[in-house]
């Protein structure tokens, strides 16, 4: 299990690497829509998600180590640049998370970007684009916090196993102070 997540780590990495070559090579950045613009008004800021249970969830620790620190992350109104080829092709805008909470995660690996689901009003997605495993969080805004599920999932599926779990979660809006 550990060598098929550090090949779903190094996927992420390479997929953000040639997605940054691209970058470089393309046209000026997409512009962000005015209902992608809304949305990241109302939920950009910094959360900790609450150790309700989702820690503790067997079929969640199948897709990789769950952290047992807070998890803190800031969901920003920039855009990750990044991933402007592929914002361009989907007609979204992929937005910044800063994560360093939990160091030894990683800044960009475990969540990566976040997103405004369409046709389902402030939902969002927060996770790494492109990636054929790890965790990401489906969130929609509720009084000043985000609620939802946490998942893990997979694109390598062993015969007979899951591809996905899922967990109810919830992120406490925090003073951005706490996220280092």
């Amino acid at each position: 299990m550990k060598t098929l997540i550090k090949a779903a780590v190094l996927s992420s990495v390479l997929s953000h690497a040639l997605c940054a070559s691209l970058t470089a090579q393309s046209a000026p950045p997409p512009a962000v829509s005015p209902r992608d613009s809304a949305v990241a008004q109302k939920v950009a800021g910094c959360y900790e998600l609450l150790r309700d249970g989702w820690q503790a969830d067997r079929d969640l620790a199948k897709f990789g180590d769950i952290p047992r620190d807070p998890v803190r992350f800031e969901l920003t109104k920039s855009p990750a640049r990044a991933w402007d080829p592929l914002s361009a092709y989907d007609h979204v805008t992929y937005f910044a998370v800063r994560m360093d909470s939990i160091r030894y995660w990683g800044c960009e690996l475990w969540l990566g970007t976040w997103l405004h689901l369409y046709d389902t009003g402030s939902t969002i997605r927060v996770a790494p684009p492109l990636s054929p495993g790890g965790f990401g969080l489906t969130l929609a805004p509720r009084d000043s916090d985000l609620v939802g599920t946490i998942y893990g999932f997979t694109d390598a599926v062993s015969p007979g196993e899951k591809s996905l779990a899922s967990h109810t979660v919830t992120a406490r809006r925090i003073s951005c102070s706490q996220v280092r």
